[in-house]
């Protein structure tokens, strides 16, 4: 099964390149700006290939022994309504399990799917799910399949980045899950921790700031 992979250059990048094309031969990577853009261009790369799904996954995950056939047989019993497949992941930053990517669509249904996608949106691939179930064209969520990691082992530019982001995209959900007073296990939490905080209070960006008062620097890539 084809493996496209959404990404920003991640820290996680070139090691989620070689796990996927150890478990399905069949792998692109896209980037083209925004994560709206970046998926517009991903659906547009695979819009016209054979195969009848394809499975994305985020530059942010490293996936879990198996997943792709995991996922790949789940496409199989599918009903002929069924547009995406998706299951769990562990979140690191988060330390809970979400649902996450990589999910698998179905080949045919993209080129409708690709109008729903808006630039200006804060979660583009998740309006586009919900905007293709309002005209009957629905998904799994299978509760049983793990697939993935996310947001382990990254930059630290990019875990703030993603703390001050999910602070305005998911202030209720940061809230409600008490995330700012959860312990900091590691340096990648305590950089999250900041993040939210900032985000929260949409001061401007203080990653160097930040960087300098715990004392360290950006990680080597892997």
């Amino acid at each position: 099964m084809k493996v496209v992979i959404t990404h920003n250059n991640e820290r996680t990048l070139g090691l989620l390149t070689q796990i996927c094309e150890e478990q399905a031969g069949n792998v692109s990577a896209v980037h083209a700006g925004t994560f709206a853009q970046t998926l517009r261009a991903a659906f547009e790369q695979m819009a016209d290939i054979p195969d009848e799904w394809f499975i994305l996954v985020a530059g942010d995950q490293i996936l879990l022994p198996g997943a792709v056939f995991k996922i790949s047989m789940l496409t199989v019993k599918a009903s002929p309504d069924i547009f995406r497949i998706s299951g769990w992941g562990y979140d690191w930053l988060h330390r809970e399990l979400r649902l996450m990517a990589p999910c698998a669509y179905r080949t045919a249904m993209i080129k409708n799917a690709i109008r729903f996608i808006d630039d200006k949106s804060l979660r583009p691939e998740y309006d586009v799910v919900a905007s293709m179930y309002r005209i009957g064209k629905t998904y799994i969520i299978d509760n049983e399949l793990m697939t993935a990691i996310h947001d382990c082992e990254q930059y630290y530019c990019d875990i703030y980045r993603k703390g001050y982001t999910q602070a305005i995209k998911n202030a209720d959900y940061i809230k409600k899950n008490n995330l700012l007073n959860r312990p900091d296990i590691t340096n990648d939490h305590k950089v999250f921790r900041f993040g939210i905080k900032d985000g929260m209070k949409q001061t401007p960006y203080r990653f160097d700031e930040i960087m300098k008062e715990l004392g360290l620097t950006e990680k080597a890539p892997l």
